[in-house]
């Protein structure tokens, strides 16, 4: 399970959502990402945030390049500080 980290910034002059680090660095993000990032709850996994991402794509398009979409943005928001492994946690743990 993933819990995002940092927060989403509305700026009327840009076009893509702005996402900040806990540290104030600020990004440019896609709708999909901001998507992805906002359902980082620490309990909705992954699979079933894919599975929300498909029903939202037309139905004649092919939903097999977003069977691991999440997947590949979590990593990019985990190497950015905008996301946290919990089960890293839980490991650390026992």
């Amino acid at each position: 399970m993933y819990k995002r980290l940092g927060s989403l910034v509305t700026n009327d002059n840009s076009k893509e959502p702005l996402i900040t680090t806990e540290c104030g660095k600020v990004y440019q993000i896609t709708y999909i990402v901001a998507f992805v990032w906002e359902k980082l709850d620490g309990n909705t996994t992954l699979n079933s945030i894919n599975e929300e991402i498909k029903k939202l794509v037309p139905e004649d398009s092919d939903n097999s390049s977003y069977n691991s979409i999440s997947q590949d943005v979590v990593k990019q928001l985990l190497s950015y500080n905008l996301a946290e492994d919990l089960t890293k946690e839980i490991s650390a743990d026992q």
